[in-house]
């Protein structure tokens, strides 16, 4: 999860939406610490999709809140199935390749999709 994704689920969950999955297979580095507001020092070298959907998650504790600790570029290409119970996809920092298979997902599924960097 890098900053625009973190800013755009934080202003989901607190206007209160239903769920959130938090997808990112990468450890939190000391990078994270300068651009990320959902990590911080003690969740060096943990899950960066565990620290910030736990950092997430207090800031609205109604939402339900999920992580994955896989890279998306992987279930994009193994497991595509997974994206179509979600009504919305945020995908930051995916290269066009995997933004291009990601956007035929989420028309096959009818889910809306939403790509920054």
């Amino acid at each position: 999860v890098f900053c625009s994704g973190s800013e755009a689920l934080k202003n989901l969950v607190l206007g209160g939406i239903g769920s959130y999955t938090v997808v990112d297979g990468k450890k939190v580095d000391p990078r994270d610490l300068g651009n990320n507001f959902l990590v911080e020092r003690d969740s060096l070298g943990k899950s960066r999709a565990e620290c910030c959907s736990r950092l997430l998650q207090e800031f609205n504790e109604v939402v339900s809140a999920r992580y994955v600790a896989e890279n998306p570029e992987d279930l994009i290409d193994n497991k595509p199935d997974f994206f179509s119970t979600f009504t919305i996809v945020i995908a930051t920092q995916l290269l066009e390749p995997h933004q291009v298979k990601l956007d035929r997902i989420c028309r096959r599924y009818n889910i809306k999709a939403i790509f920054a960097r």
